[in-house]
């Protein structure tokens, strides 16, 4: 056999077209879930619209904050570092 030809088990698995292991995707659903409930809570604060001219640069930071938070998810979902 040579090395080129034997395959790991997670190749198979890749393969295969496995997904990635469960506690993979309850932490992404985990994640996405605290995303979610930080941006319900940040248009709870604004509800009242009238108060979003006050505050337009708090919530463009925040958005900024919730875009990295989401890339960071969807390297996590796809397995990367």
């Amino acid at each position: 056999m040579t090395p080129s030809s034997a395959k790991s088990s997670s190749d198979s698995n890749a393969i295969l077209g496995a997904g990635p292991p469960l506690a993979n995707r309850v932490a992404v659903g985990a994640l996405l879930t605290a995303l979610a409930t930080g941006v319900v809570e940040m248009i709870a604060q604004l509800w009242p619209l009238d108060r979003l001219g006050n505050s337009l640069a708090a919530v463009a930071i925040r958005l900024l904050f919730y875009a990295a938070v989401l890339v960071a998810i969807a390297f996590f979902a796809r397995g990367r570092n």
